[in-house]
């Protein structure tokens, strides 16, 4: 239901207008949509970003049609979601920003290209990854988490960037738990980078180097240099690693472990 609020600014003599809406379990995107819409299946918007502000926590927003949404910042329970057929392009970073441990972020079926980090996680939460592509990002996926996430991915390819996925966790106390089921990551410089605090489980993976001569230039490497007494754990199987300069490096620093 639609409802008008007319706010009258006698002192600046403007009338501004603003509409509002109640907001929806689900609500749906498309490219004829717009952001002056209230999201609903027949009257979707047109970002992700005014699809989200317009969902209950726990809701889902759907792409109906293939096209660019936007990044978006999410900051609470939602699910973004493209159906089989439909190519939903993410322009930008998407960050995950949750409060609660308890919190859970779904990606699926989205492309997400052209951005400093493809998907951000900062904080907290659960995090459920699934058939997603991430292209020309400079790092596809970002975990700098300063209590710790969860993150589990599915069906996740990473082609290009400087760091296929970063993983850390920044406060004492805290740990990352991801896991990643049929990963590829293909022409980065740095396929899986593990700093501090974090538990990895990598099955039926695909790791594919830019095969550049460069120290750099590592399929996994495993790195502790900013923390002391940090702990990290990393369990790979059944995976291929290709066309690195070096496959599995572990520089640590003092007062690590891995």
């Amino acid at each position: 239901m639609r409802t008008l609020d007319l706010l009258v600014a006698v002192a600046a003599g403007a009338v501004i207008s603003t509409s509002s809406f109640a907001a929806n379990p689900r609500s749906f995107v498309a490219t004829t949509g717009s952001d002056a819409n209230n999201c609903q299946r027949a009257s979707p918007c047109r970002s992700f970003a005014v699809a989200v502000a317009n969902t209950d926590a726990g809701g889902e927003v759907v792409a109906l049609d293939s096209g660019g949404y936007g990044g978006v910042t999410l900051n609470k329970s939602i699910a973004l979601t493209a159906p089989g057929g439909v190519l939903a392009a993410v322009n930008g970073t998407i960050t995950v920003s949750l409060a609660n441990a308890t919190d859970l972020v779904i990606l699926d079926g989205l492309s997400i290209q052209n951005a400093s980090a493809g998907i951000d996680v900062t904080a907290t939460g659960r995090v459920e990854l699934r058939n997603l592509r991430l292209r020309g990002n400079g790092t596809g996926i970002n975990v700098d988490s300063a209590a710790g996430a969860v993150i589990r991915g599915s069906d996740v390819d990473i082609v290009g960037g400087y760091y296929g996925v970063y993983l850390n966790a920044t406060n004492a106390g805290a740990l990352n738990v991801v896991t990643f089921d049929r990963l590829r990551v293909d022409a980065a410089y740095l396929g899986i980078w593990v700093a501090d605090r974090t538990e990895l489980t990598v099955s039926d993976c695909v790791l594919s180097g830019r095969s550049t001569d460069s120290n750099d230039n590592y399929g996994a490497l495993l790195n502790q240099a900013t923390q002391a007494a940090s702990t990290t754990v990393v369990t790979v199987r059944n995976c291929l690693v290709a066309n690195w300069y070096v496959a599995f490096g572990s520089p640590l620093a003092t007062g690590g472990s891995g």
